[in-house]
């Protein structure tokens, strides 16, 4: 059974969601929104890895191992992620794309623009 975690990180209003879950031996951040990309995502990212960290104790119990926090990143995002301490997986794979409109340019199609998350 899937148990996702949405969690809201407020200060004052609503600057941050996030829709994690246990995978495995990961816990992974599947999904996030923050309104903006420095203090608010920070937060975001923070708060939900001590999610992962607070049911660190559930897994244990049960014999499993303590859930590694994952997240597939943006470069917009990767300052922010270096900067809480994520440290790059060799985890890359191939995102096809099947163009229906050619008056699309190749840098409006470039992978570099492009997000596709863990839960996808």
């Amino acid at each position: 059974m899937l148990h996702m975690r949405v969690l809201c990180v407020r200060g004052g209003e609503l600057v941050g969601l996030s829709a994690s879950r246990r995978k495995g031996e990961q816990w992974l951040i599947c999904d996030v929104l923050a309104t903006d990309l420095r203090d608010s995502l920070r937060a975001t990212l923070a708060a939900t890895a001590n999610l992962a960290n607070a049911k660190a104790p559930v897994f244990k119990a049960a014999g499993k191992p303590v859930p590694k926090v994952t997240v597939l990143t943006t470069p917009a995002m990767e300052p922010i992620v270096r900067d809480l301490d994520f440290v790059r997986d060799a985890y890359d794979f191939p995102l096809v794309v099947h163009v229906l409109d050619s008056s699309l340019s190749k840098e409006d199609l470039n992978p570099s623009r492009w997000y596709v998350s863990a839960n996808d």
